[in-house]
């Protein structure tokens, strides 16, 4: 259990609360806003600060991978805002979704970059995010704006160490980035009924590459930038999307014109 404290300290305990282990260590004297468990690794966790108790903008995301004995800055580009709340996506934790006093962005990278998160989210304070695992919908709450969602898509998550099954599936695209056509190469370990199509980071599709049956063995459908009415997609990321039966995979590929 992990305790953050508007005297800006973070206790932990391990048994249930009999004894209580201050691991404030380096993090900053700042109102502890948020924090976070990795669904993986008990041993990585995340803390997030405001600022404003001591009128301080200055927009703070910490991470420990020791269970708070050390704690290492990621807030990276983050704007100069405080964060008020943190959540780690359950299906990759890699990526981090943090809400700001000026929005929602998102990390895939451990806090090296940050991008705001979707379109048409107003930039007001976010106070509170949750995550629907079953439709991954992602849902914010503002102050003023009442809540907010978006559909987020799926990522790509293989564990490197478990052997392939037969009928294992692979994405991705060549080159990456790409201007103005890309490849997206795919390989099926047995035949099987597929959809293959582009998404944005909003989880909408832009264009569908391919659906219907196809052999076992690799493939390779080309993406030419543009959208189902063949207009042209804004620069970004994207997602290549293959769902092969009851396998899915996605590889993120940037377009750059």
């Amino acid at each position: 259990i992990w305790v953050g404290t508007d005297d800006s300290n973070v206790w932990a305990t391990s048994n249930g609360g009999t004894n209580w282990t201050n691991v404030s260590g380096s993090l900053p004297n700042r109102w502890v806003t948020r924090l976070a468990v990795d669904p993986v690794d008990p041993d990585v966790a995340y803390a997030t600060f405001s600022g404003l108790r001591w009128d301080e903008e200055i927009a703070h995301v910490y991470r420990t991978e020791d269970r708070g004995a050390s704690w290492a800055d990621i807030g990276g580009d983050l704007p100069a805002a405080p964060v008020n709340a943190l959540l780690v996506d359950p299906d990759d934790p890699l990526t981090l979704y943090i809400g700001s006093d000026v929005g929602c962005f998102y990390t895939n990278d451990q806090g090296a970059s940050w991008h705001f998160l979707g379109d048409g989210l107003p930039a007001v304070p976010i106070y509170d995010l949750d995550f629907h695992r079953g439709t991954r919908t992602l849902v914010a709450g503002t102050y003023g704006r009442s809540m907010q969602s978006i559909v987020i898509a799926v990522p790509t998550a293989v564990a490197a160490s478990a052997p392939p099954a037969a009928d294992a599936v692979f994405v991705e695209g060549r080159p990456n980035p790409f201007n103005p056509r890309g490849e997206i190469v795919f390989r099926l370990g047995e035949s099987s009924s597929i959809d293959l199509g582009i998404y944005d980071l909003a989880g909408r599709r832009v264009r569908l590459l391919e659906s219907g049956p196809l052999p076992a063995g690799e493939h390779a459908r080309v993406w030419d930038g543009t959208d189902e009415s063949g207009r042209a997609a804004a620069s970004g990321t994207y997602f290549a999307r293959l769902e092969a039966g009851t396998r899915v995979q996605t590889a993120k590929i940037s377009l750059v014109r």
